[in-house]
């Protein structure tokens, strides 16, 4: 009888355990996840300066994309020291996975160039206080699907003073602009990490 006791005294911490394990490994995804939404990581001990991320409003996957400017002397014009570049690294999670971490650069992906530039072209959304306008407009809401974010810092006001600018949403020009930089980028990644050549 005490075997037996034993045995199923065995059995079911070798069940809770197994639960308990299930639950953390999810807890960790969901973690993973979260911390991508509000992490800047580092290249070559270089803050990023811009970039743009995304999460699933039902799920545990998510990712960003983190972009660092390294100007190089390599291929200067003349009269300029140097010429600019960009590396950009993205992470990114799928439902029931982990962080995986890929590279490009704007020297293998004139894609990522566009997507530089287009930072400059994005117009803030305009500021809509509730209850002073009349009619109400009501705003389009989207229930599923991701939560986009894209921001920047150290851009430049119309007076040259220095500004931090984060702008997020599921739908709009904001969603458009995510998705479109997501394909636009999607065959520039490879897992090799550049190394600077400043």
């Amino acid at each position: 009888m005490k075997t037996l006791v034993l045995t199923s005294a065995a059995l079911l911490t070798t069940f809770f355990a197994s639960d308990t394990s299930a639950q953390t490994v999810a807890n960790d995804r969901i973690s993973s996840v979260q911390a991508l939404m509000t992490e800047n990581p580092e290249w070559l001990h270089l803050p990023a300066w811009m970039g743009f991320r995304w999460k699933s409003s039902i799920g545990d996957a998510g990712g960003g994309v983190w972009i660092y400017f390294a100007p190089t002397r390599d291929g200067a014009p003349p009269g300029r020291p140097t010429r600019p570049k960009y590396v950009a690294l993205k992470k990114a999670v799928r439902v029931g996975g982990v962080a995986r971490s890929e590279w490009t650069t704007t020297d293998e992906c004139p894609a990522l160039m566009q997507i530089v530039r287009s930072f400059e072209q994005l117009e803030p959304p305009r500021i809509a206080v509730i209850g002073l306008r009349w009619p109400p407009t009501m705003p389009e809401i989207t229930l599923d699907g991701a939560i986009w974010t894209i921001w920047a810092y150290q851009t430049i006001q119309s007076d040259d003073v220095p500004a931090d600018i984060s702008m997020t949403s599921s739908g709009g020009f904001i969603e458009k602009w995510g998705r479109e930089a997501v394909e636009d980028l999607d065959p520039c990644w490879t897992p090799a990490e550049p190394a600077g050549n400043f």
